[in-house]
Formats: C-alpha cells, structure tokens, sequence
C-alpha cells in the first residue's frame, strides 16, 4: 500500500468510529444504558487506533479487541499513546465484560467512569486527527 491508499483506509475507519461516537451521544442524550455507551466508546477507540496503525503501517492490524496492545503498537509510532494505558485496561474489561455473560461480577458502573472514559475517548481521537488527518 502507499501513503494516499494509506489515509484512505484509515480514514474507512475514522468515519465507522465516528459514526459510532454519533450512536452513543445520542443513545446517552436518551437516557441510554451506560453499559451499551462503554462498549461503543471501546469500539470507537479500537477503531481510531487501527485508523492509524493502517496509516503507519500501510497494512491492517492484527485482529484484536484488545485496547492496550493496540494503544502499545501506537506508542511505537508515537509515544503520547502510552498515556492512555489504564485507560485501555478499563475500555477493554468494559467490552469483555459486558458483552459476554456469566464467570465475572457484573460490573457496577459509575457516572465518574463514563465521564473519564469519554474525555479519554475524545483525547485519543484529536490526538490521532492532530497526527493524520
């Protein structure tokens, strides 16, 4: 791949992500489950991060769901990434947990954590626009 197919495909993820960021802003402006607004903002992160790992690669990343590993092959390119690090723990134990039932305590959320979570959201997405787009 070269640079201009590069951004292009990144940019496929962008505007998926940027969709999604769309659902759960509404979804929480009516009264949606704060469970359902964690998995979106885990999804909306993991596709930002492949976004750029597309562009600083020129090839997909390995499939994974997995927030810091992704957030750690970032940091390779830029290391402003590993400041997300906790961050990328909580999006991903929100995911894991809350989609697939039974072995775990249900989680028990709290407004704070959605509200960290969602500034973190939106940190990580203009950091990445500021890089690429």
């Amino acid at each position: 791949m070269n640079k201009k197919s590069d951004l292009k495909l990144a940019k496929e993820w962008f505007e998926i992500a940027d969709s999604d960021w769309k659902y759960l802003q509404a979804g929480l402006k009516n009264g949606g489950p704060v469970h359902t607004a964690l998995i979106l903002a885990q999804q909306i992160v993991e596709k930002y991060l492949k976004g750029f790992l597309v562009y600083q690669k020129g090839k997909e990343p390995k499939k994974t769901h997995n927030i810091a590993i992704l957030l750690k092959q970032c940091a390779e390119h830029n290391a402003e990434f590993s400041e997300f690090l906790d961050v990328g723990k909580k999006l991903t134990s929100y995911y894991v947990k809350d989609r697939y039932p039974g072995g775990s305590e249900p989680i028990k959320y709290q407004k704070e954590d959605l509200s960290e979570i969602l500034k973190a959201v939106e940190e990580i997405i203009k950091l990445i626009k500021n890089k690429i787009v």
